[in-house]
């Protein structure tokens, strides 16, 4: 089952545009990866400093082997000086209409 995967991301005001620029080039190889269907990166209009990315896998599972990959690549080392807080990571299933 397709499973779309919401991260938000709080990014302290001085590493705003740095994380911008991080996160654009990162996720052109989560694009590749197995298992994804679509990535798109997303900037709060009223909060610059608050990013959502947002996915769809083709299941939880090859989300979570990608999450694996990122974390033994040492990307959250390389971005935890961005970060005002942890990143939110929510799962959702598409809800069935009517």
């Amino acid at each position: 089952m397709v499973c779309t995967v919401i991260v938000e991301f709080q990014i302290t005001p001085e590493t705003a545009d740095e994380f911008r620029q991080f996160l654009h080039e990162a996720l052109r190889e989560t694009r590749n990866r197995d298992g994804n269907l679509m990535c798109e990166e997303l900037r709060n209009q009223d909060d610059v400093c608050n990013f959502v990315v947002f996915q769809k896998w083709v299941s939880r599972e090859k989300y979570e082997a990608y999450l694996n990959w990122r974390m033994e690549s040492g990307m959250m080392e390389q971005i935890a000086h961005m970060m005002a807080e942890e990143p939110s990571i929510r799962f959702y299933d598409q809800a069935a209409a009517g």
